[in-house]
């Protein structure tokens, strides 16, 4: 072979071997990033279960919203008894009213004017 051409080869095997040194230096940057990516990823996803089993534990019949709930169930009910008094309180003094009305006015007592 000719000199000329034992170059030209050298040349191509030198670049080629630059090309594949540089693809295993990509290869090896990409796999460290895909390693990084993993990593985080399982830490989402770890944080995730925190965070879902928080929520699970919140909603168990002794969790913090189910005590909420039921805090909240026992005001309405304490509500409701006290507009049930209220209620109560304001037919009293409607029958009161009435009363006094009719004994003002004389309504029912006896003479019915007709």
């Amino acid at each position: 072979m000719s000199e000329k051409r034992l170059s030209r080869i050298e040349q191509l095997i030198i670049g080629l071997s630059d090309n594949i040194t540089r693809l295993s230096d990509n290869v090896t940057g990409l796999s460290d990033r895909m390693d990084r990516f993993q990593s985080y990823v399982e830490y989402r996803f770890d944080q995730l279960e925190t965070r879902v089993k928080t929520i699970e534990l919140d909603v168990e019949p002794d969790g913090i919203i189910s005590k909420a709930f039921d805090r909240l169930s026992d005001d309405i009910d304490n509500v409701e008894k006290r507009l049930d008094r209220l209620e109560h309180g304001q037919n009293q003094i409607k029958a009161s009213l009435d009363v006094i009305l009719r004994h003002i006015t004389g309504y029912g007592q006896g003479s019915n004017p007709e």
